[in-house]
C-alpha cells in the first residue's frame, strides 16, 4: 500500500530512484558509482535482474543491496511491464523518493549528479515519450478488443526508458483494468512495453507529461535497432554532441536546449574512456547552480538545490486535433515537445520494435505484418468515471500504523537485512 498522505511528520527531503532493469551484470557500473558518489542522501538504487542472478560488487559499493526480488522478463511481452512496475512497487515503499528514472545496463548520464537531480526534481511534468504514430508500427498494433476503454485516437507510443513523479507512480501501479488489457490482447507485434504506461497517461494525466524521454539515443543510421558506442567512438566532443545536439525543448513552460540527461546504447568497452573522460572535470570548466534555468516550483514543501559537492562528473553535465498536441489532449495545452531537428537522433524507434536489453532472449522475432483492425470513433465518456485507483487516502491517525507495516515489510521481503528504511519516528506520529 503506498499512502497519498499531503504531508510527512518528519523533515522529507526528495529523492531520485534510479532504476535499473538489467539482465544481469551492470557492466558500466563503475561509471554510475563515480556518478553518484558524494551524494547519498539524494538518490536511492534499485536492480531487477534476472532471478538468480547476483550482482556481485563490494560491500562499500552504492549498489551493494540493491537487488530487489524479481521474476523471469521476455522480450516482446507483458513481462517487461511486471519488470517496471515492480521496480516502481519497490521504489515508492520509500516515502523520500520523489522521482523515478527507468535505467538499463547500456545507459550513462551526460551530466553530473547536481544537474540531474535539479533537472528532474525542479521539474513539474514527467517525461514519458508519448506520441500518435499513424503507421502499422503505431496505430497498426492497436487492437479494437481494447474498446471502449481505450480506442484508436487514444493509442500512443513511446520510449521505454520514461522518468515519473511520484504521483503517476502511483497511478501506474495503482491499474488493473488497462493493464489487463494490454495483457490478453497486445502481444507482437505490439508490444506493451512501448504502448501501455504512453497510452495510460495520454488517456487520464496527459497534462503532468511533458511527452518527451530524458534518454538520448541514435536511430539515424536506421533498422530495428538504435545505434551502439563503444571504445573507439568515445571522445569529449561526443559527449559534447549529445549534450548540444541541436534540439530545443519546454522545461517548466520554458524553452531550453538541455533535453537530455541519460544517453544510450553504449558498449562494454566504453567504459574505460568514459572513466578517463570523466577523470578531468566537466567540459565546460564549471558546473554552477544556474546550470538550468528553471522557473522555482512551489510543488514541494522542502525547495531543494543542487546536492553541495566539491567533485565533478563531466559526463552527468489522424484521428482527432490530438495528432498535434504534444500532451495527446484534444483540449489544446501547450505543446512540450522537442522541436524537429531534421533527423532521428534522439528519438525513438520510428520502425520495429527494440529488443530491450532487459529481455532473457538473444533472438528477436520477425516484425508481423500489423493485422490488428482499425478501430476508431468518439473516446467513451465513462473511462474517467469507470477508474478507480487502488489505493485511497488515509487519515492521519493511521499514518503510524501504516510506517510500521511497511517498515516491517521491507526489511523481511523488499530490499533484505540490513537496509536502511526512511520513515518517521512513530513516536512523534
Amino acid at each position: 500500500m503506498v499512502p497519498r498522505i499531503q504531508g510527512y511528520p518528519f523533515k522529507r527531503v526528495p529523492k531520485v530512484a534510479f532504476m535499473f532493469l538489467t539482465r544481469g551484470p551492470l557492466p558500466l557500473l563503475p561509471l554510475w558509482e563515480r556518478f553518484f558518489e558524494g551524494h547519498e542522501d539524494f538518490f536511492s538504487i534499485y536492480v531487477h535482474t534476472l532471478p538468480g542472478f547476483i550482482l556481485n560488487v563490494s560491500p562499500y559499493s552504492v549498489f551493494f543491496g540493491r537487488q530487489i526480488p524479481s521474476q523471469k522478463v521476455s522480450w516482446g511481452d507483458i513481462s517487461l511491464a511486471d519488470a517496471e512496475k515492480r521496480l516502481l512497487a519497490n521504489a515508492l515503499l520509500d516515502f523520500s523518493n520523489e522521482r523515478f528514472v527507468l535505467i538499463s545496463e547500456s545507459c550513462i548520464p551526460v551530466y553530473n549528479f547536481q544537474t540531474v537531480y535539479k533537472y528532474l526534481i525542479e521539474s513539474v511534468h514527467s517525461f514519458v515519450e508519448s506520441y500518435d504514430d499513424p503507421s502499422r508500427y503505431g496505430r497498426g498494433r492497436y487492437s479494437r478488443r481494447m474498446g471502449p476503454n481505450i480506442r484508436l485516437h487514444q493509442w500512443r507510443k513511446g520510449s521505454q526508458w520514461f522518468e515519473v513523479k511520484r504521483a503517476l507512480a502511483i497511478e501506474i501501479i495503482s491499474d488493473y483494468r488497462y493493464y489487463d488489457l494490454f495483457r490478453r490482447y497486445c502481444h507482437p507485434s505490439c508490444y506493451p512495453d512501448e504502448h501501455y504506461i504512453p497510452t495510460y497517461l495520454n488517456i487520464f494525466h496527459p497534462y503532468l507529461n511533458a511527452n518527451r524521454t530524458v534518454t538520448w539515443v541514435d536511430w539515424s543510421l536506421g533498422g530495428p535497432h538504435p545505434a551502439s558506442f563503444g571504445r573507439e567512438n568515445i571522445t569529449e566532443g561526443f559527449i559534447q554532441n549529445i549534450r548540444n545536439n541541436g534540439t530545443e525543448c519546454w522545461y517548466n513552460s520554458l524553452r531550453t536546449p538541455i533535453c537530455y540527461l541519460f544517453a544510450r546504447k553504449f558498449r562494454p568497452s566504453a567504459l574505460e574512456p568514459l572513466l578517463n573522460i570523466s577523470s578531468k572535470g566537466p567540459i565546460d570548466g564549471k558546473e554552477s547552480d544556474d546550470t538550468i534555468k528553471v522557473p522555482r516550483n512551489e510543488v514541494y514543501d522542502y525547495q531543494p538545490g543542487p546536492p553541495n559537492t566539491s567533485s565533478d562528473f563531466i559526463l552527468n553535465e489522424s484521428d482527432e486535433k490530438s495528432d498535434n498536441n504534444a500532451f495527446g489532449s484534444e483540449q489544446g495545452s501547450p505543446q512540450l515537445h522537442v522541436a524537429p531537428s531534421g533527423s532521428n537522433v534522439g528519438t525513438e524507434s520510428p520502425g520495429p520494435h527494440e529488443e530491450p536489453e532487459s529481455s532473457d532472449s538473444d533472438s528477436k522475432p520477425s516484425e508481423e505484418a500489423a493485422s490488428a483492425e482499425r478501430g476508431g470513433g468518439e473516446a467513451s465518456s465513462s473511462a474517467r468515471e469507470e477508474f478507480t485507483p487502488y489505493f485511497t487516502h488515509i487519515s492521519s491517525g493511521t499514518q503510524g500504523n501504516m510506517c510500521k507495516k511497511l517498515n516491517d515489510f521491507r526489511a523481511a521481503h523488499v530490499m533484505g537485512a540490513g537496509y536502511e528504511i526512511h520513515v518517521p519516528d512513530l513516536d512523534d506520529t
